[in-house]
């Protein structure tokens, strides 16, 4: 079942910082991702970035709480957020995390 990009759920899924994590999932939440998965982010470092970590908690996974969890929890700390005039690291890098899981969610189906 892949994810793929799509900018309506990116639309979706992009906060009011500019972070955003566009993506699509077609399938049951119930299937395992048995696809290589893209988790792209933004606004979380010097250029956009593949959150690689991320993406290999997916793997094999079926798209419930535990990955979306760890998938989560690895692109916070993947990312290389900066501090400006608009946001902080802590705040961006803490962001990172519910951003993706957001996103997952909705792929799943849930709301979080």
């Amino acid at each position: 079942m892949p994810i793929r990009c799509s900018q309506a759920a990116g639309r979706q899924a992009r906060g009011s910082d500019g972070q955003g994590i566009p993506a699509r999932r077609d399938g049951c939440r119930h299937d395992p991702i048995g696809e290589p998965v893209a988790v792209a982010l933004n606004g979380v470092g010097p250029h956009p970035l593949r959150a690689k970590k991320a993406e290999a908690a997916l793997v094999g996974q079926a798209l419930e709480a535990e990955a979306i969890t760890a998938a989560a929890a690895a692109a916070s700390e993947e990312c290389e957020p900066f501090t400006d005039a608009i946001a902080s690291e802590w705040y961006r890098r803490k962001m990172t995390g519910v951003y993706v899981s957001r996103a997952l969610s909705q792929l799943a189906g849930e709301e979080r």
